[in-house]
């Protein structure tokens, strides 16, 4: 589905040459006619339907179809994490009729009361993750990636038997196994989940890629609460894997247009080298995406670092040396540290990436600026 205003629609970094071919955002979240599911293309997030090569070939034979014991409405939501993703889905599912109640846990509440008080009705913060896991029929985890293991661990302790544990995090195969053996040996379902894209422009219904023995049965159970899952395995770590190898590029991306814009800041040579940029990559707006992405690691630079060492991980699983992962890592700490110390206080993606690269060289550096500067980058 396209939008007729798709150029309105469309991401600032985005260009006109682009708008034929956008899908708006806003239809993404509206209901839309699909085909019959056996002719549903798999193509964009989980490859061909038809295909039987490789690992990660769509594992329609260990998706199994007995229900768990709570997979029919009305649901008890249990969140753990109240972050952005948590806030997201928590407000969602708070106000969908197949929802009996929801209750929210987060480690602030206990450090900061005045962040437990503005949960918003009618969520209902939790006393403790032990409390929430006993009651809920569905447990979503959306926690940074440091805590996936130790979170699904804690709720083996209390979780009721038959209930469905989604894990929302972006941690790696091995970390995704281990938590899916804890929660199987407490009776209940572990469910995970690849996040293929930014939560907040899609909300509830961003693309995500779900595995597990139950990832058939609990598709349609997760589209009829308003989300956009798409069981790729049976098989835990094989959505985990596609959202990784995804992270090293996208993180990278935001990693390099870092480094790159605000080397060429420094040198007062921007100017020059980002046209340079749009001729090669036409389509793209390169000073908003650069806005665009500043932003998105200054704000979330920490759950990045986070990610990526699990990107890292996902990688050394493989026995391949994980050397650009880690990097990845190692710059989106050094944003995140640049953050917590006041660095980027009061910018937004609107101020453009100009402005969170001073901030960047004015924290940085006092050596004075290289005297090349735009005089010199003229000469032919």
């Amino acid at each position: 589905m396209r939008c007729p205003s798709a150029r309105r629609c469309m991401p600032p970094w985005a260009t006109s040459k682009t708008a034929a071919t956008w899908r708006c955002r806003s239809a993404a979240r509206r209901p839309v006619r699909r085909p019959p599911r056996a002719a549903v293309s798999w193509a964009r997030w989980s490859g061909s339907s038809t295909s039987s090569d490789g690992p990660a070939a769509l594992d329609r034979t260990a998706l199994q179809r007995n229900e768990p014991e709570h997979a029919m409405a009305p649901w008890h939501i249990g969140l753990i994490g109240f972050g952005e993703v948590g806030g997201i889905f928590g407000r969602a599912l708070a106000a969908h009729p197949q929802v009996a109640g929801i209750h929210a846990w987060d480690l602030r509440f206990q450090r900061d009361p005045a962040f437990r008080q503005r949960v918003p009705a009618p969520i209902v913060a939790a006393d403790s993750c032990d409390a929430l896991c006993a009651r809920a029929t569905l447990v979503i985890s959306a926690v940074t990636a440091a805590n996936t293991l130790a979170v699904a661990r804690q709720a083996a302790l209390a979780i009721r038997p038959g209930a469905v544990f989604l894990d929302l995090n972006s941690a790696s195969p091995g970390v995704k196994r281990q938590a899916a053996q804890a929660i199987e040996a407490a009776g209940a379902h572990y469910l995970e989940a690849g996040v293929m894209t930014s939560v907040p422009p899609y909300g509830i219904r961003v693309p995500m890629l779900i595995g597990g023995t139950q990832a058939g049965t609990m598709a349609p159970a997760l589209a009829a609460l308003g989300m956009d899952a798409r069981p790729v395995s049976g098989r835990i770590g094989i959505a985990s894997a596609i959202k990784m190898s995804r992270s090293i590029l996208i993180k990278g991306l935001e990693a390099l247009v870092i480094e790159s814009y605000t080397n060429a800041r420094r040198y007062g040579v921007e100017d020059h080298m980002l046209p340079t940029l749009a001729e090669t990559f036409p389509g793209i707006d390169w000073p908003a995406l650069g806005g665009y992405l500043f932003s998105r690691v200054a704000k979330h630079g920490q759950r990045r670092a986070e990610e990526m060492a699990e990107a890292a991980r996902t990688v050394e699983e493989t026995g391949i040396a994980p050397i650009l992962a880690r990097a990845i890592a190692d710059k989106q700490q050094w944003v995140a540290r640049l953050a917590a110390d006041g660095a980027f206080e009061g910018l937004s993606e609107q101020d453009g990436w100009r402005a969170y690269s001073d901030r960047i060289i004015a924290r940085t550096t006092e050596v004075p600026a290289p005297t090349p500067g735009h005089q010199d980058a003229q000469v032919n």
